[in-house]
């Protein structure tokens, strides 16, 4: 079988080599293979040296003959000197990527699938040496066997790091949002007043410009729910409410005592 499937190989490089008529035949060869068996084909492809655009299908040398033939084309691209820049930005020495490890880095990305979305999620994988257990009589040329490069899947060290900062930006969101409606429970001259009002003091106290101010009060205590604020160790809801049904009509403030001090305790 071996042998069999080797001088097919042969065959089909032989046909590489007349052009891009000899690059179709040995297409429909693979379709034929694919076809009889019901099993996917992977086919390995050199891309041009000069192309280092991660998930582009046309870094592949030769002619769009087989890039266009195939229905899914994934691209490996080394990492670069400029991709490991990127990555270790904002992160600690102890993190970021040395150069001896960018030299055995490579990106899988997803270039063209014809039934399928692109997918734009990128694996890493990491090159380790592994010993194939060839090694030969002890003094010999090959006595301590082959190695051969196994990817190995790589997390990166800032893969993680987005996630959390999208967490921390969420946790101090909502703990603004709170001082805010603190603040207005505590600024409000009476139980009920017109957002403009007390948008000057939202705009002193946070340091803010009128338009963000008049944004920030909005999603403190949105329109249609009841907002929760505290102040001298009672607890009030909030409310928004317009006069009449829509703007122009003003946006009143209502606050309403659900906690006195006494109860608080």
């Amino acid at each position: 079988m071996r042998d069999h499937l080797g001088r097919r190989a042969v065959q089909l490089l032989r046909l590489e080599q007349r052009g891009h008529l000899g690059r179709r035949h040995r297409l429909l060869c693979f379709r034929i293979i694919a076809h009889e068996t019901g099993c996917s084909i992977d086919l390995i492809h050199h891309a041009s040296k000069q192309t280092e655009t991660p998930g582009n299908m046309n870094a592949a040398r030769g002619a769009s003959s087989l890039i266009g033939a195939v229905r899914m084309v994934y691209t490996l691209t080394p990492m670069s000197k400029k991709m490991a820049e990127e990555m270790n930005k904002g992160l600690t020495d102890d993190m970021k990527v040395s150069d001896d490890q960018v030299a055995r880095l490579v990106r899988l990305d997803h270039a063209k699938g014809n039934y399928s979305p692109r997918d734009t999620r990128v694996s890493w994988f990491e090159l380790e040496s592994y010993n194939i257990g060839n090694a030969t009589e002890p003094n010999d040329v090959f006595s301590d066997g082959d190695t051969i490069a196994v990817p190995k899947p790589w997390t990166p060290p800032n893969a993680a790091a987005p996630s959390q900062r999208g967490q921390d930006q969420e946790a101090e969101r909502r703990d603004l949002l709170q001082r805010v409606r603190d603040f207005v429970v505590a600024t409000m001259p009476s139980d009920q007043c017109l957002l403009r009002e007390i948008l000057p003091e939202v705009k002193r106290q946070f340091e803010m410009q009128d338009t963000r101010a008049r944004e920030l009060l909005k999603q403190a205590i949105p329109e249609g729910a009841t907002a929760v604020g505290q102040a001298n160790n009672s607890t009030y809801s909030l409310i928004l409410k317009r006069e009449g049904q829509r703007a122009p009509h003003p946006i009143i403030i209502v606050r309403e005592l659900i906690r006195p001090q006494a109860q608080a305790a």
